[in-house]
């Protein structure tokens, strides 16, 4: 079918618009906490092998390289989503309508349908920007009726802060019950 090269935006309603703006600083904030959590924990968790294995016995050099190393890598590997996400491929607003519809199933694949009306530069030759403009309205109308943030999965983000908690109480409380040994342990972590 012919193409008709005239661009013709359709934009979407200005409260559907903020709807994914909301979802957007949601999803960043969830997976920026889940990232720096998730460093954190696999640092203190190295921190933590070297202060135990150095109370049971001489760790050798290879082990604790070994351990920082692997801590760097648990690290990265908790870094480069986020990277990947917000960094390299920022998500655009297909990306985002694809989250909230895997959490509202009532939408379907509507709310995904009207984004790219939205954003096709392209239209067929029998394009009509009106049924264009009703189709999107109806469907942005019927997801006024949803909170979008609610679709971020905020269990990630808990359970790396916890860990991270946790880990850095059991780190503060040998540090103050052997404040000598873990400033020992926390000198060969950084220079193994």
């Amino acid at each position: 079918m012919p193409q008709n090269d005239n661009y013709t935006l359709v934009d979407l309603p200005e409260g559907l618009r903020r709807q994914f703006e909301r979802v957007g600083q949601r999803l960043w904030l969830v997976e920026t906490t889940t990232a720096v959590c998730g460093i954190a924990a696999s640092l203190l968790l190295s921190l933590l092998a070297i202060f135990v294995s150095d109370r049971l016995w001489d760790t050798p050099i290879w082990l604790r390289v070994l351990v920082l190393l692997c801590g760097l890598g648990g690290a990265t590997a908790a870094g480069l989503p986020w990277a990947r996400h917000w960094v390299w491929r920022r998500r655009d607003m297909r990306a985002l309508a694809t989250l909230v519809q895997r959490k509202y199933r009532r939408l379907g694949d509507r709310l995904l349908g009207i984004v790219e009306l939205a954003n096709e530069h392209q239209h067929l030759s029998n394009f009509s920007p009106a049924l264009y403009h009703a189709a999107i309205v109806q469907v942005a109308e019927e997801a006024e009726k949803f909170d979008f943030r609610q679709s971020v999965n905020v269990r990630p983000a808990k359970n790396f802060g916890w860990t991270a908690a946790g880990l850095t109480l059991c780190l503060l409380a040998a540090s103050l019950a052997l404040p000598q040994a873990s400033w020992n342990a926390l000198t060969r972590w950084i220079e193994p």
